[in-house]
């Protein structure tokens, strides 16, 4: 769930905790749990078996990284759980994903994988016509100029074919392209492209290109409350569907899909995400208000 955030300290940040003080806050934390009456979110906590708690701190001994025993610290339910944080690590595994932070501390990226067509299918070979279109179709949008009638077009055209999950594949290799124009984009740019990614979020397939580190923070970047309506109201249903997809207890993640780079620059954006939540939970737009509420009581 959501609860007040807390800074993750900078990768070569000083280690502030000690494993005694860790136990101890774990303990006071079974004692003292968050009254219900008073809190908005959700509670979550980590399951850890005796064995993986040991094992886990064991695997604290080895490093002094700050990101790794903030994570920790989260399994342990000492700080808050960021959206989609908590899924992540229950994908990956409590201990996997700590025990592969401290096996491979310097890999800093892995190749971009990408919902691609296999080559050595048995049904690869010339591009399909309605692909070629797709493609064409993405590369137009990005060549025009910013905001141009045809830009604006093929957009439109675009929102049109996404709606169609075959297609999918080949409109997700583009997607960074597209969330640049969120940024520079007039607003209805901006609704356009939204539409693109919504589309794209119904899809669990597409879920974890979504998620991704870029993706994400391009994505959390207009959610604030000087957005226009339309957008911010977009914006939610993708992380809806995002969450939902999530919850299908389908694992999205593995210990190999990830980098520490990756996980440090996700678990930042879910936690501006969680802030810009609270914020837009103020909203004066009584829809906005009602649809940030009810997906903050979702996560």
């Amino acid at each position: 769930g959501i609860r007040p955030l807390t800074k993750i300290p900078p990768c070569n940040g000083p280690y502030f905790q000690t494993l005694a003080e860790l136990k101890n806050q774990v303990k006071c934390r079974e004692k003292y749990r968050p009254n219900p009456k008073t809190c908005r979110c959700k509670s979550y906590v980590f399951s850890l078996e005796p064995k993986e708690f040991d094992k886990l701190v064991a695997l604290l001994k080895l490093t002094r990284d700050p990101f790794i025993h903030e994570i920790a610290t989260m399994i342990m339910g000492i700080s808050p759980a960021y959206p989609f944080t908590q899924d992540i690590i229950h994908d990956v595994g409590i201990t996997v994903m700590i025990e592969n932070l401290v096996n491979n501390p310097n890999v800093n990226e892995h190749p971009r994988t990408l919902n691609m067509v296999d080559d050595s299918s048995e049904f690869s070979g010339e591009p399909q016509i309605g692909e070629l279109y797709i493609n064409q179709v993405c590369r137009d949008i990005i060549t025009y100029p910013l905001n141009s009638t045809m830009q604006l077009d093929g957009l439109k055209l675009l929102v049109q074919l996404s709606v169609r999950f075959e297609y999918h594949h080949i409109i997700v290799n583009y997607i960074l392209d597209f969330l640049t124009l969120l940024n520079k984009g007039s607003v209805k740019t901006k609704l356009y492209v939204l539409k693109v990614c919504l589309h794209l979020s119904k899809n669990q397939a597409n879920t974890r290109e979504l998620i991704s580190a870029k993706v994400l923070s391009s994505l959390v970047a207009p959610f604030n409350k000087n957005e226009s309506k339309a957008s911010i109201l977009n914006i939610i249903e993708i992380f809806e569907n995002i969450n939902f997809q999530f919850k299908k207890k389908v694992k999205l993640f593995t210990k190999e899909e990830f980098t520490k780079y990756e996980l440090i620059s996700i678990f930042e954006g879910a936690k501006e995400f969680g802030q810009k939540l609270q914020d837009l939970a103020e909203h004066s737009d009584p829809e906005v208000r009602d649809k940030v509420i009810r997906l903050i009581l979702k996560l």
